[in-house]
């Protein structure tokens, strides 16, 4: 009987400890220079966020934040949230990093139809 009950701890512990999975498809990098840059090169890099697939049943969990970072002096951020292909474009930012909270990305995954996408130009 204490075994059981020692089990049925354990068990609660662990299915207490589960984490949710965030699954994302990341395009190749367009504009991304090869070898070394002079310093005042001025760059054009574009990519593009698909496939967001949550362990929760929704597209990302609300609670996470997608960050972006970079090391380049003055970036300038250019992103959009494409939902179902109506982009909704953030304001540029000048900051080296930049994040968008999972509010703004969590939706109820496995809709029919639903296309979720997020653009970034740095």
């Amino acid at each position: 009987m204490k075994l059981r009950f020692l089990l049925i701890i354990f068990l609660a512990c662990c299915a207490l400890c589960c984490i949710s999975a965030t699954a994302i498809t990341v395009q190749p990098a367009t504009g991304v220079p090869t070898g070394d840059l002079a310093p005042g090169t001025r760059l054009a890099i574009d990519t593009t966020i698909t496939e967001f697939r949550a362990g929760t049943g929704t597209t990302f969990p609300s609670t996470d934040t997608l960050q972006f970072y970079t090391d380049l002096d003055s970036p300038k951020w250019s992103i959009s949230i494409v939902q179902n292909g109506v982009e909704s474009p953030r304001p540029l930012t000048n900051s080296r990093t930049v994040r968008i909270s999972g509010f703004e990305l969590e939706y109820p995954s496995g809709t029919s139809g639903f296309d979720l996408k997020v653009r970034v130009s740095l």
